[in-house]
């Protein structure tokens, strides 16, 4: 029944809402005894789990240098293979598909959808040259031009040294105008670039934008763009972003056709081995020593886990590993753990606090938790008697405090129900629970939720529905058990993991 309510019995009502945030701060004292007052009276609010703190080590396992050069060797390797390559023969696309991240497309692709490097070339390549190895912000590539054509857009291809407005407009457009003086004086423009430019994406690239259509910068920067010569340096331009000092380095009309062998560098099973044994090596010796100090004459960083550690808690790096929990969980504190595989490598941890369930202490929460949650409260009292206050001056209709002060919004809901709530107020049980109750014409008193205190109206309430209601019993009873069903199913899933002791050693045993 309370299903069929929640769904089917639509409400249209007026109300005005008052927010805590409306509240200046200013206007709020926070006393040592408010703190204290509030922690007694919501103790039960301050309840913890089982928790610890860890630090620890990392092993990186990120591809190394050596990784570096073998994947730039084993691309050269295929020189051969992409040379062979025949647009028209798709026997011979093995080579870029069997070897890239990305397939053979075999089709033409405007100077805008390829990496700046790979452009930069492709628009000095003669027909079937092969690239070098070609290191790119997305990866590796090695490429081969099989054809170009004239297509119907232009590219431009241009640097920039954007100088930031900051505090100072004026102080950065006199900035501006010295540094195109002296590039324009013959100064370097890269070197420019990476000393001045506010562009962080490209500063040490010189300010290189790659190849770009129209639309795709901000009007004066490519309205500046079309109109200058190849080679020369304009500006400053002022645009949203500061000023610019831009210099085109070309302009066209081509698209290419290439084969792209793709790869990006990944870690061998030599570097993941190697980092493995360095964790191992160093909780070994850990364990007989001092953590801190084994870590100090390695020259390794020691990082605070900065959240408790609680059962099934979220880890940075490592996310919901049930392993380290556990060891946090059932180890004393100084235990060092084996080395742990996480995201970015092999980290050994160590407890550094434990904490019994129970709860949090008044000296925990004082400096970081009771000061808002005193002050929101406060903010709250404040509400509560301007909501009462308002209330003894309505005179029948919600509507009458316009009269009153034009300021106060009178908001309204149309048709709404409690499984579709207005936007403007959201699912809310404690706003529910009192506005379904009243009668056409009827003032609410002061509501508190979460978010603030309403008064309401209503307008029209719709009546119970038997009728309706003895029609759909059996399809709602029907979908209650299901729900039911399921939540059994999966309250057992869950308590099935909870107690489940799992011992991960796939990494000892299995190496990419």
């Amino acid at each position: 029944m309370q299903k069929f309510k929640d769904e089917n019995i639509k409400a249209s009502f007026d109300f005005v809402f008052l927010d805590p945030n409306t509240v200046p701060d200013a206007n709020i004292q926070v006393t040592e005894d408010d703190m204290k007052n509030y922690y007694d009276k919501h103790k039960d609010d301050f309840k913890r789990d089982e928790s610890a703190k860890l630090k620890y080590v990392l092993f990186s396992d990120a591809a190394t240098m050596e990784d570096t050069v073998q994947t730039e060797k084993m691309m050269k390797a295929l020189t051969k293979d992409l040379k062979k390559l025949n647009a028209a023969d798709s026997t011979t696309f093995a080579v870029v598909n069997d070897n890239s991240a990305s397939k053979f497309a075999n089709n033409y692709l405007k100077p805008n959808e390829i990496p700046v490097e790979v452009a930069s070339f492709l628009f000095s390549a003669a027909k079937d040259s092969i690239s070098d190895v070609i290191r790119a912000s997305d990866g590796f590539h090695m490429v081969r031009l099989i054809d170009t054509k004239e297509g119907t857009d232009t590219y431009s291809n241009a640097q920039h040294i954007l100088i930031a407005f900051g505090t100072d407009t004026g102080a950065a457009k006199v900035k501006a105008e010295q540094i195109a003086q002296r590039i324009k004086g013959g100064e370097d423009f890269n070197k420019m670039a990476a000393e001045n430019s506010s562009d962080e994406s490209n500063k040490f690239k010189g300010g290189d934008l790659g190849w770009f259509g129209k639309g795709a910068m901000v009007k004066e920067f490519e309205d500046a763009v079309t109109s200058a010569k190849i080679g020369e340096v304009v500006g400053p331009v002022k645009s949203q972003f500061g000023y610019h000092i831009i210099r085109v380095n070309g302009r066209q009309n081509k698209e290419f056709k290439f084969a792209d062998i793709k790869k990006t560098v990944k870690a061998s099973s030599r570097t993941k081995d190697v980092a493995r044994k360095r964790a191992e090596d160093f909780a070994f010796v850990s364990k007989k020593g001092n953590f801190d100090e084994e870590a100090k004459k390695l020259g390794l960083q020691i990082i605070e886990v900065p959240n408790f550690v609680t059962k099934g808690a979220y880890i940075p790096n490592a996310g919901q590993d049930l392993s380290i929990s556990k060891f946090a969980l059932e180890e004393k504190k100084g235990t060092i753990s084996d080395p742990k595989k996480i995201q970015t490598g092999y980290a050994v941890y160590v407890v550094t606090e434990k904490f019994p369930a129970g709860f949090y202490s008044y000296d925990e929460l004082k400096v970081q938790q009771l000061p808002g949650l005193v002050k929101s409260e406060k903010k709250f009292e404040i509400l509560k008697q301007q909501a009462a206050d308002l209330k003894s001056k309505i005179s029948g209709d919600i509507n009458s405090l316009k009269s009153i002060n034009p300021q106060i919004a009178i908001q309204k809901a149309d048709t709404v129900t409690v499984a579709a709530p207005s936007p403007l107020i959201g699912a809310d049980f404690d706003f529910a629970n009192a506005v379904y109750k009243l009668q056409n014409g009827q003032l609410s008193e002061p509501i508190r939720t979460a978010r603030g205190y309403y008064i309401v109206q209503m307008r029209n309430i719709a009546p119970f529905d038997q009728a309706k209601f003895q029609a759909e019993y059996d399809k709602l009873k029907t979908g209650l058990v299901t729900q039911k069903k399921q939540t059994i199913v999966q309250d057992w899933i869950t308590d099935l993991k909870d107690k489940a002791v799992i011992v991960d050693n796939r990494e000892k045993l299995f190496r990419q």
